[in-house]
């Protein structure tokens, strides 16, 4: 019989799973009251996640409840939560919860990743979805579109080439304005007088002709 490998996850990786069949989360599990929050009304002004009027409402549609994430005990970035949730009847502590409506789609974890054997990624849901370290709540939909700060990464720079630089070269000459010169015959330049007469002399004159004018008096 040929060989057949295996892979088990490790026991960090392996997701604890309730009376439901649902994923839980390890860390989530063991340290809930850093990571979720139950019991509390979202912090921002104007959001009702939390609510335990609104949660039943969402439980009879058969919606599921946003997470509330509990404000983080670091000073640092609790203040940066501070700073970012417009509120001025009441600052925000470690106490308090944000719900997930207020994070960007990628500060939230809500699958495990496990990578199999052929290379392959799997992916489960997890119970409870879980905040990224040093995430600060930026999305405020019940607010003015001012205090929101959706901020995506910026793109890498593209590389130039030597076509492109051309091209780019060409389109900037294309815009410039274009001085058009007209045709103009050189004319003698005589640095003194004598020049002057001296050419005056040399050129053969038709006393016949009445359009001839006379020069006297020219001194040298």
């Amino acid at each position: 019989m040929g060989k057949f490998e295996i892979s088990v996850p490790t026991f960090k990786q392996l997701p604890r799973f309730d009376s439901r069949g649902t994923a839980i989360d390890w860390d989530t599990t063991f340290s809930f009251s850093t990571t979720m929050s139950r019991g509390r009304n979202c912090f921002v002004p104007g959001c009702t996640s939390g609510n335990p009027n609104k949660n039943k409402a969402n439980k009879e549609r058969g919606e599921r409840n946003p997470s509330l994430f509990k404000a983080p005990n670091d000073p640092s970035l609790l203040q940066q939560w501070q700073k970012a949730i417009p509120r001025s009847d009441k600052t925000l502590s470690s106490k308090d919860a944000v719900c997930e409506l207020h994070f960007l789609d990628e500060d939230i974890l809500t699958h495990y990743e496990i990578k199999l054997t052929d290379g392959t990624i799997s992916r489960i849901e997890r119970g409870r979805p879980l905040l990224k370290e040093g995430s600060i709540p930026r999305i405020f939909p019940n607010l003015p579109s001012y205090f929101s700060s959706n901020k995506r990464k910026r793109k890498p720079p593209c590389v130039r080439s030597e076509a492109t630089e051309k091209v780019s070269n060409s389109k900037k000459v294309k815009g410039l304005p274009i001085n058009h010169v007209e045709n103009q015959t050189s004319e003698p330049n005589f640095e003194n007088e004598n020049e002057i007469l001296r050419d005056i002399t040399n050129v053969p004159v038709d006393v016949t002709d009445s359009r001839v004018t006379m020069f006297t008096n020219l001194k040298k």
